[in-house]
């Protein structure tokens, strides 16, 4: 009889990984005052991340996030900012926002892409198994 996934080394592993990337996240969203709309940036870079963890199960190598998923993150937190630029907040957030809009949100993005990559070295280090539902 086949181990539940929860019972595996691996997979409790895997998940303990996931949740600190998840915080990891999350604590630089609300440090750069986007916890407004954390969730769902959060979510988004999720995808972007399962993009790379995806090349990565099929052979290849690459421990980066592509170019193209950074500049997205990069659009998402832009278009982010612009609505909710009215929603009050501290005045350090304030600065530091308005600051990433004219350099085009590269510090945040930088920050977001540096903790996917560091979830991506680690997959890499385990390999990754999918769990049959």
């Amino acid at each position: 009889m086949n181990a539940l996934p929860v019972e595996s080394l691996d997979w409790v592993a895997d998940f303990k990984s996931r949740v600190e990337l998840e915080q990891s996240i999350f604590r630089i969203l609300i440090r750069w005052g986007l916890a407004e709309s954390a969730l769902d940036i959060q979510r988004i870079v999720e995808e972007r991340l399962e993009d790379a963890l995806h090349g990565l199960v099929e052979g290849s190598q690459q421990l980066h996030m592509s170019a193209e998923a950074k500049t997205r993150i990069s659009e998402l937190l832009r278009n982010t900012y612009l609505k909710m630029r009215d929603i009050p907040r501290r005045r350090v957030c304030q600065e530091r926002l308005h600051n990433a809009l004219l350099t085009g949100f590269a510090g945040v993005t930088d920050e977001l892409v540096q903790a996917c990559e560091n979830y991506l070295e680690g997959k890499r280090a385990v390999p990754v198994k999918r769990w049959a539902a």
